[in-house]
């Protein structure tokens, strides 16, 4: 197979193709020509064939979406690891790997494909892949601006660290701020990206305003600058929690912009495990864990308010002979599918999770009636899909109840739900089944 033309890696394939910017990372052409040819007609296809080209592509632009071929790290080295993990955390990331080769456990991970993979499943899991990332982050073409609040009690010092950052390229902008009393007032005005500060400030001394940064703005990385290379003094700034300690002196502007990358992507990866431990990676939808926590709190609401908190539980109908007939993406699929018409059809006060394989709940305040909600959503999961063995129908089965109206507490009002979903799945058996009297 001809190798792709080589160009800069972090050029598209196609420079007006509509969708997200996927990058290929892989040594072999045959995997780049395949994910191009897949992908290209709906997305801007980047390759690097090389750590090195990967490295500069990946440091240039956040890719949406990343295909990675799990051999081409093999022999890595731990920091070239470390760093590819903080580059795909906020990325979908689709692994490629051979039989019996172990997959990289890394976070953003969304598909993964053995060697040999046809294009049309190359196909679907990039476009599995790239609706993960438009339903869990949105669709972002550009990094937003860096905003970096530089703290700092001497003017010329101020002003020469904001020229370094600026000089050091990227899409920085730095504001200036004198005393800890302006700074602690801007942040709660202004969103930034980063908090920079120097220890010695004309209303605070040493570690205090640190601690004082971290209670104003407690989710923005900080980072402190002193004038001497302390190791304690750095150590007990870590306890206090800042992100990183730079001495002044040393500070040129590759080193002050790669020190502030790292931390926006030790805090984005932070982020993305937090998210994962309450999201269903697949769906976007809030998880089991999610749903035990929030149905507790709203049935408090509802014997609070005196609103009945309506639940109701779905499952599908025919799901397994999609998997049977047609494999797991293509299962995936009809859920990501499902998850979608499910949330289009709630009103912005109720709430959809996904707790299991094919089983979902909605969490319904204020519903005194939430069969009619059951009906829109049983009319909205309608999927037809062709097989060869012929036409597969996906549909769901719903059940609903009412907190505390149906039930003394809300695992006897979910356990009523799922009693009423089984119901109706049973009643819509009978009804296909040509020798029911009920299909007469």
């Amino acid at each position: 197979m001809s190798s792709p033309p080589r160009r800069p890696p972090w050029r598209a394939s196609a420079e007006e193709a509509p969708g997200l910017d996927v990058a290929v990372i892989a040594a072999d052409d045959a995997l780049i020509l395949d994910v191009t040819s897949a992908a290209s007609t709906r997305h801007r296809v980047h390759w690097a064939s090389s750590r090195e080209e990967a490295a500069q592509m990946l440091w240039r632009h956040d890719f949406p979406i990343i295909v990675l071929d799990v051999g081409f790290y093999e022999d890595a080295r731990a920091e070239e690891i470390l760093a590819l993990r903080e580059w795909t955390a906020r990325a979908s990331l689709v692994v490629v790997a051979n039989d019996g080769q172990p997959l990289l456990d890394f976070p953003g991970t969304v598909g993964a494909l053995r060697r040999g993979a046809s294009r049309s499943e190359l196909r679907e899991v990039i476009d599995r892949a790239a609706l993960h990332h438009a339903t869990k982050d949105g669709i972002r073409r550009r990094r937003s601006p860096c905003r970096v609040l530089i703290v700092d009690g001497f003017p010329p010092d101020a002003l020469a660290t904001r020229d370094v950052l600026c000089d050091a390229g990227g899409d920085y902008q730095a504001e200036l701020c004198g005393t800890l009393a302006e700074a602690t007032a801007r942040l709660g005005e202004t969103d930034f990206s980063a908090i920079l500060t120097e220890l010695s400030l004309p209303d605070a001394r040493g570690l205090d305003a640190v601690a004082k940064l971290r209670a104003a703005a407690p989710d923005v990385p900080l980072l402190v600058v002193c004038r001497n290379d302390d190791e304690a003094m750095a150590a007990c700034a870590a306890r206090l929690g800042a992100a990183s300690y730079l001495v002044k002196e040393q500070i040129a502007g590759p080193t002050l912009a790669c020190a502030i990358r790292a931390c926006l992507e030790r805090k984005a990866h932070e982020t993305d495990l937090e998210s994962r431990a309450v999201l269903d990676t697949l769906t976007g939808l809030p998880n089991r864990s999610l749903f035990l926590d929030r149905v507790q709190a709203l049935a408090e609401v509802a014997e609070r308010s005196g609103e009945p908190l309506g639940v109701l539980v779905l499952d599908l109908d025919g799901f397994k002979s999609v998997n049977d007939c047609l494999g797991h993406l293509a299962g995936d699929d009809v859920l990501v599918q499902v998850a979608t018409y499910i949330q289009a059809t709630l009103r912005a006060t109720d709430f959809a999770f996904r707790v299991g394989g094919d089983e979902f709940v909605v969490l319904a305040p204020g519903a005194h009636n939430p069969e009619f909600l059951a009906e829109r959503l049983v009319a909205a999961v309608d999927l037809s899909l062709e097989s060869d063995g012929g036409p597969l129908h996906v549909t769901a089965s719903v059940g609903s109840a009412r907190y505390p109206l149906d039930g003394g507490t809300i695992e006897e009002v979910l356990a009523q739900a799922d009693r009423n979903m089984y119901a109706s799945k049973h009643a819509k058996a009978l009804d296909a089944d040509p020798g029911s009297p009920r299909s007469h």
